[in-house]
This record gives C-alpha cells, structure tokens and sequence, in this order.
C-alpha cells in the first residue's frame, strides 16, 4: 500500500532529480522523504512510499555529471573526453553520508572504469525500485502531462499546473539545448562510439 501523502526520488546526480521533486511538491502538495540519498539505492526499506526514478539519455547525462561530479573523486576540472574515458570514484563527503554507506567520511563508496559504468549500474538499481519512471526529455516537453501521470498512480487530485523553472534559473536557450541535443556536439566520432560501446557491454 503506498503512502499518499509523502514520495521519494531516486535518479543519478546530474539527471533532473530536483526538477522532478520541486514539481511534485508544488503541484501535488506531497512531502519529499529523502530515505537516505538520492542519488542511490542501498538497503532501503521504502515503508509503501512512492519512488519515482528520474534519468537522462548517456549522451544527455555526460556533460551534466561533468560540470557537476557531485562526490566524485578526482573528476572536477577534468577535460570531457578524459573525464568520460577516466576511471569513476565515488566517496562520502561527510560524516552524515559516510554513515549511510558505513565508511568513514570521505572514505571511498564504489569504483566504476568510467562514468558509463556507474551510469548503467545505478539506473538498474533505480528500475528496481521504481513506481514511476520519468524520461528527462519528456518531462522538458511536457511537465504537466507527467504531473498528470503521477497524480493519476498517486489517485491524487491535480488541477492546476505550477511550473518551477524559474526557480533554477531554467532559460529558454537552456530548454532549447536539451530539446535539441546541443550537447552532441562534445562528441566526436570515436567518443561517441567509446560511450556506445561502454553502455553496450555492461
């Protein structure tokens, strides 16, 4: 039985997680409940509330993480292509999360060869989990429709959409750059078949 007054998320840093909770929460009036961090699954118990999962395409995802490697060790100030081909460490940054992991703080949480690796191993965890699956792209085209969705699931009463844009400072241009794959051009050929390759043959 899911609990409808409260939901959680779950999603790989850099993949819309905030965008995705700030809309539910302005639309549909329900409590966030982090259970531990977001940006992974460990042993949790969800207790009957909602996970809704949130990703990116891998070649959408990339330039995200990379301007942001959230508690990724060593990855900051990386140039794209040999942070893409580099290895991926992920570690606790503070007593809080290392408590989660059951390290010490700073202690290293997971090692992936690259970005891709750890991509495809979290995603699979997400899916596990979920109770609704959010496209990143789909939720730039149209947010009220996958409010509408997950109000529907939720049985809860949606009647007015509130958009949050402007809350992350989500320009026009920025919208445009993801709606039509600007980001492609970081790749070139032989990135682009390393990064096919890598998701591939997980």
């Amino acid at each position: 039985m899911m609990l409808m007054k409260q939901f959680t998320v779950r999603g790989e840093r850099g993949s819309g997680t905030n965008y995705i909770t700030n809309l539910i929460r302005e639309n549909l009036s329900l409590t966030y409940n982090e259970i531990r961090w977001k940006h992974d699954v460990m042993d949790e118990n969800f207790d009957g509330i909602p996970v809704i999962t949130i990703s990116k395409s891998i070649f959408c995802w990339l330039p995200s993480v990379h301007k942001r490697p959230w508690h990724m060790l060593g990855s900051m100030g990386l140039p794209f292509e040999e942070f893409v081909r580099s290895e991926c460490v992920t570690r606790a940054t503070n007593p809080e999360m290392a408590k989660m992991y059951g390290v010490q703080a700073a202690g290293i949480i997971d090692r992936y060869p690259n970005p891709m690796k750890m991509y495809v191993a979290k995603n699979e965890k997400f899916q596990k989990v979920s109770d609704y699956h959010v496209r990143y792209i789909d939720l730039l085209r149209d947010p009220e429709k996958i409010i509408e969705q997950i109000a529907e699931l939720l049985k809860i009463k949606f009647t007015r959409f509130k958009d949050v844009t402007t809350i992350f400072s989500f320009t026009p241009e920025r919208k445009e750059y993801y709606l039509h794959n600007g980001y492609m051009k970081l790749y070139d050929k032989k990135l682009k078949e390393f990064v096919l390759n890598q998701v591939n043959n997980t």
